[in-house]
Formats: structure tokens, C-alpha cells, sequence
């Protein structure tokens, strides 16, 4: 996400040092202006944000005129851009940038959709990412920022702002620390966001975050029993949206969790093929290990799938659909493979598997 700037980026005639002068927040203003103005512009392109990777005193005067409210939003377009691009989010990560853009998430102006836009570029990164699950592990902001994704009560302007909340999110469980910050079973954030993978709720944007958050975190199977057990009961939330109208008999029927019995003619299916194709891989880390796949085949998975597939018109995630079955309908492997995840799988298999079912966590 990068944002078209005002400015002409063409080298200022005093040079670097002055422009850095003039960003000053007790610069004259008419001058910080002219010189924001100029910033943003270099950062609208490659070369200009270059400029930036060796002279990080201009993101310092950056990070401080977010602080002025009548430049804020000018200075984080800036930051937005510049954490656009590895080269230049890694040097904001020398400049304690993910402390300013923690203490900006929450704020009561419009700081905090601007702070949300340039974190979800930020925390793209690895080293982005284990920044903001530290701050967060030292309780700033963290709760605050579940709490502003799932208030209702937001307006449209500030809806657009908790889209990016959850990509924030949905980022840092790219690693594992993240992962368990968010699957800390004290603080129940998991719970909190299921519901909004319902699109009879949320924008695409919002399910598709949440979906890819849960979708990283299945990937700790330390936590599958807990993700699958009552507290969190985690299948039925999965499958719901990929299910539709269909009738099953009614030994099929009882088979199924609580949820997905007798949904009625009127049921839809999600109807994003992306947020689909994510459900089901997360139902297929939930069956990675032995004991994951019983429970997910106890539950009569099978049946919900296979009607997705005659549904299905996407041919990516057909094939998904395709690689879940025959988990389902498989015989259990031999004994010491009963974890996927550690088998031995064959190089020219495996390069054929990841073209195939390779994801992206990132936005």
C-alpha cells in the first residue's frame, strides 16, 4: 500500500541536512510544511525513498510530526510509504517507530487510521512483526486494540480503521511468538474474533484477516486440542461458512456439530473464493497431526466439503477442496507418521506441493 504524494521529489537545493531542519517541530510552519510536502513526494518513489535508507534522521522528524495534528496525516502518508518497501521498513525499525505507531493505535482523532495503515505495512516484516508482539507483550495497547476491532458501535470512518486492525493482527502471527500471543488462553482473543469470520458481519477485508490470523495460528499443533475442544470449538466456526442449503440424511445430519444442523434453504456460502481457499487450510492444519484428523473426521467434515466441491467453481480452490477429501477419506498412516507435518516427503513431491498450495500471510 502506497500513497501518492503532492510533492515533485526532486533534490532540494540546500540539501538533505536543511530539509531535515525544516521538519523540525519547532521549525517555522510554513517552512515544515513546505518541506512535509516535499518529504511525501520522495517517498512516492524508489529512488526517493532511498534517501531515506541513509539519512534516517528524516524518518526521526517524520515519527515526530505525527504529534502535530495538522501535519499528522501528511507524516504518516509518508511513513505509510516508506513501510511499504523491505529496504526502508527495516530502517524504521532501527528508529523506534513501532513504539510511536503501539501509542498511536488508539487514539481518539484520526491519527489512529493512519497508524493503523502504516502498521499493517510495518508488521509485514518478520523484524516488524517481533516488534509489536514485544510492545504488546508488555500490555500497551494490545487489549485496546481487540477491544476497537470488535466494538460495533464504530461509524464508517472509524469501521475502515478496524479493518486494519486485524491485519495488524493477522501479521504478527506470521511467527511464533505472535502466534501465541494471540492463542494465550488468558486472554481469550481468539474468541473474541471468531464471530467476524461471518460475511453476514463483516467486510471482506475484516474476514479476510481474521481468517488468515486463524489460519497462521492452526499452525501451532500444541494447540489443536484447545482450538478443537469446547473452549474455543473452533471446526464449527470453520465450516459454517462453507456450507450451504444442502440436505443431508439423517444419519449424516446428527454426525454433524450442533451448528451445521438443518441450516435451512436460505444458507449461503462465504462468497469470496480467497476466504474459502483459507478455511480450508485451516481445517487441513487441524488434521495434520493424528489425533486432529479423528476429531475433524468424527464430525462428518466430509460431507460439508464434498458438496462445497460440486459447488465450487474456482479452480484453486477446487484443488484445495480436492487435497482436504482425501485426507478425510485416506486410511490413518502407519505408525510413526502420524504427524504430516514431521513425514519425510520426497523433493520433487514437495516442490509440486508448495507451487500448488503455497499461501501468502502477508496483506
Amino acid at each position: 500500500m502506497c500513497i501518492r504524494a503532492r510533492g515533485s521529489g526532486r533534490a532540494p537545493s540546500r540539501g538533505m541536512n536543511d530539509l531535515v531542519d525544516f521538519l523540525r517541530v519547532d521549525a517555522n510552519e510554513a517552512s515544515k510544511r513546505v518541506a512535509l510536502d516535499y518529504a511525501l513526494g520522495l517517498t512516492a518513489s524508489r529512488d526517493g525513498r532511498r534517501i531515506f535508507v541513509v539519512r534516517p534522521t528524516l524518518i526521526d522528524a517524520l515519527l515526530e510530526l505525527t504529534r502535530d495534528r495538522a501535519l499528522a496525516t501528511d507524516a504518516f502518508a509518508a511513513l505509510i510509504n516508506l513501510a511499504a518497501e523491505d529496504e526502508t521498513r527495516a530502517i524504521m525499525s532501527t528508529c523506534d517507530c513501532a513504539e510511536r505507531l503501539v501509542d498511536s493505535l488508539t487514539t481518539s482523532n484520526d491519527s489512529a487510521f493512519d497508524a493503523c495503515r502504516c502498521s499493517s505495512n510495518f508488521t509485514r516484516s518478520e523484524d516488524g512483526a517481533r516488534e509489536f508482539v514485544r510492545l504488546f507483550r508488555e500490555g500497551r495497547k494490545f487489549h485496546d486494540v481487540v477491544d476497537e476491532f470488535c466494538d460495533d458501535r464504530r461509524s464508517s470512518r472509524e469501521s475502515s480503521t478496524t479493518d486494519y486492525f486485524v491485519w495488524i493482527l493477522a501479521n504478527v502471527t506470521q511467527i511464533d511468538e505472535g502466534r501465541r500471543l494471540v492463542l494465550d488462553k488468558t486472554r481469550k482473543i481468539l474468541q473474541r474474533l471468531l464471530p467476524f469470520i461471518d460475511f453476514s458481519r463483516s467486510s471482506h477485508s475484516r474476514r479476510r484477516g481474521v481468517v488468515s490470523m486463524i489460519r497462521n495460528c492452526c499452525f501451532e499443533t500444541e494447540y489443536h486440542d484447545w482450538l478443537l475442544g469446547y473452549h474455543v470449538d473452533l471446526l464449527p466456526h470453520l465450516l459454517l461458512p462453507l456450507a450451504g442449503p444442502e440436505e443431508f440424511d439423517e444419519e449424516d445430519m446428527k454426525a454433524l456439530p450442533d451448528d451445521l444442523q438443518y441450516l435451512g434453504e436460505d444458507k449461503t456460502r462465504e462468497p469470496e473464493a480467497d476466504i474459502r481457499k483459507m478455511l480450508l487450510e485451516s481445517i487441513m492444519q487441524l488434521c495434520s497431526t493424528k489425533k486432529g484428523r479423528l476429531f475433524v473426521k468424527e464430525k462428518n467434515t466430509y460431507v460439508i466439503i464434498r458438496e462445497l466441491h460440486r459447488q465450487e467453481e474456482d479452480a484453486s480452490v477446487s484443488r484445495t477442496c480436492e487435497s482436504l477429501i482425501n485426507l478425510l477419506i485416506s486410511d490413518e498412516p502407519e505408525k510413526g507418521m502420524d504427524d504430516l507435518r514431521k513425514v519425510t516427503i520426497p523433493k520433487d513431491v514437495e516442490e509440486t506441493f508448495a507451487q500448488e498450495q503455497s499461501i501468502s500471510i502477508n496483506t
